[in-house]
């Protein structure tokens, strides 16, 4: 997150990030699997890597909803802070985000 999220963002580094994640969720799910993990066990690594997951996602897809710098959140694609787009990011359940185990 910090190498490809940090304050100073672009958007082919926040897509680059959101590839990274879904890659690095994907092998965290085959490594769980290995070990004997099913989807209807509850575990407090599973839980918390599901959550990490799923913060990192939201942090990811927020950031490319918003075209304009405000704040901390700096993206060299779009330097200027724009008035007329100053509304809060909502994030969806239906967000295109890819999902797995998570």
């Amino acid at each position: 997150m910090w190498e490809y999220v940090g304050i100073v963002r672009s958007t082919t580094r926040l897509k680059t990030a959101e590839q990274r994640i879904g890659e690095l969720e994907l092998s965290c799910e085959a490594y769980m699997f290995q070990r004997g993990w099913e989807p209807t066990m509850v575990g407090i690594e599973a839980c918390e890597m599901r959550n990490l997951f799923c913060c990192a996602k939201l942090v990811v897809s927020s950031a490319l909803a918003r075209h304009e710098s405000r704040g901390l959140h700096y993206t060299i694609d779009f330097p200027n802070v724009e008035e007329s787009k100053r509304l809060p990011t909502i994030i969806f359940p239906c967000s295109p985000l890819n999902s797995t185990w998570s």
